[in-house]
């Protein structure tokens, strides 16, 4: 089983960074020298401590839910539970083109990511990517730009292509969730043949219901993968 990193791995180098170069909070824009959220706003922030290793749910007393429910993700970690200010940062990221926010939130989690990626022995990094309208109309592929601005030690690859654009998940069930994504990414043909045997975690900004990052990870899985994990920013509750 992977080890998890600890959150405060998060905020080593970037913190120093942050002190030479000061930016704008993430939620309220006011002037920060931290590395995503001012002091105040990261007052809301809400570790996700001893995480289910399967579902990165905050662990319960007795076995998790997850393990009834097949998945082809075999480990899963969130540093964060969703919710807060890092809420609104999120969503500020992924409706408002703020590339801004996309590379501090990248820089953020940077050191999480590396250090999971190393632990479950990863080839590649894979965003989800969103469909080409999607990316249109908000003039960004914002997880691609996550993921490019982690520099992780472990190659980030655009692997994956999103071939319908999909409603919104916000608002569905769990079962019309995964029925919404089924089936909606394929992996690039230029891709295929270096994915065969590979492992790779994919990632993503929220993790609800899981059923996107499933969807992914079966098109990975399909392609030759042999093993595929995950890692999102935030867990929130399915």
């Amino acid at each position: 089983m992977a080890t998890i990193p600890a959150v405060g791995r998060i905020h080593g180098v970037s913190h120093l960074l942050a002190r030479i170069f000061p930016r704008a909070c993430a939620s309220c824009d006011r002037e920060t020298s931290a590395a995503l959220l001012c002091t105040t706003c990261s007052e809301s922030l809400y570790p996700n401590d001893h995480p289910c290793p399967g579902c990165a749910l905050p662990h319960l007393d007795g076995p998790c839910p997850c393990r009834l429910r097949p998945s082809p993700i075999a480990t899963m970690f969130c540093p964060f539970l969703y919710g807060g200010e890092l809420a609104v940062a999120l969503q500020r990221l992924k409706y408002r083109s703020r590339s801004d926010i996309a590379r501090a939130v990248g820089r953020w989690i940077g050191p999480a990511l590396s250090t999971y990626a190393t632990a479950v022995d990863a080839d590649f990094i894979v965003p989800i990517p969103s469909h080409w309208l999607t990316r249109l109309h908000r003039g960004m592929d914002h997880m691609v730009e996550v993921a490019q601005a982690t520099r992780s030690q472990v190659p980030v690859i655009s692997a994956l292509q999103k071939t319908r654009r999909t409603p919104r998940q916000a608002g569905l069930t769990r079962a019309n969730r995964h029925r919404n994504v089924a089936g909606c990414f394929r992996v690039r043909r230029r891709w295929r043949r270096r994915l065969e045997g590979a492992r790779v975690v994919v990632i993503d900004d929220i993790a609800t219901t899981t059923a996107t990052m499933q969807a992914a990870a079966m098109s990975l899985q399909q392609a030759g993968c042999v093993s595929i994990s995950a890692f999102a920013v935030a867990r929130a509750e399915p």
